[in-house]
């Protein structure tokens, strides 16, 4: 079971921190998706979209300063201290994308209009402005995964 400093550790890093830094002990980095309590016996699965404000390397020319990254605009924060609250009082595995939502929204279906978003909050997105289909694919394929959709 984890200690209570570790249950509200946020997932906050901003740009390009590596895949599991700042996680809780155990926890285990699935490509962008991290599982935590995989173990758990318990009758629920815990999902957490939004968990994350990490801008992965190669997105570092996104276009946000890293202040705005601390923000609502990249992540919803104190929702992976309340996910992992619930995983542990629960028992049951913990599944987050490792990802801003800025990058590509693990929340969203993959013909969903805002599944990349070009403006957030008011504030224009620079990197998803111009996006190619390429890459919107390559993104689906390699964070979102069509397969292993979290929501």
């Amino acid at each position: 079971m984890p200690m209570p400093s570790q249950l509200v550790e946020p997932s906050l890093r901003g740009l390009a921190g590596p895949h599991g830094k700042n996680t809780q002990a155990g926890a285990e980095p699935s490509g962008p998706i991290v599982t935590e309590n995989l173990e758990g016996s318990g009758p629920l699965v815990f999902v957490c979209d939004h968990a994350s404000n990490r801008i992965p390397e190669e997105y570092r020319s996104f276009g946000f300063a890293e202040d705005a990254l601390q923000t609502h605009i990249a992540w919803d924060p104190g929702a992976l201290a309340v996910a992992r609250q619930l995983s542990a009082r629960f028992d049951g595995p913990l599944f987050w994308p490792d990802v801003s939502r800025l990058v590509i929204d693990c929340n969203r279906a993959p013909e969903a209009k805002t599944l990349i978003v070009t403006e957030s909050e008011g504030r224009p997105v620079p990197a998803n402005r111009a996006l190619t289909e390429a890459e919107r694919l390559r993104r689906l394929e390699q964070i979102h995964g069509r397969d292993r959709r979290l929501s």
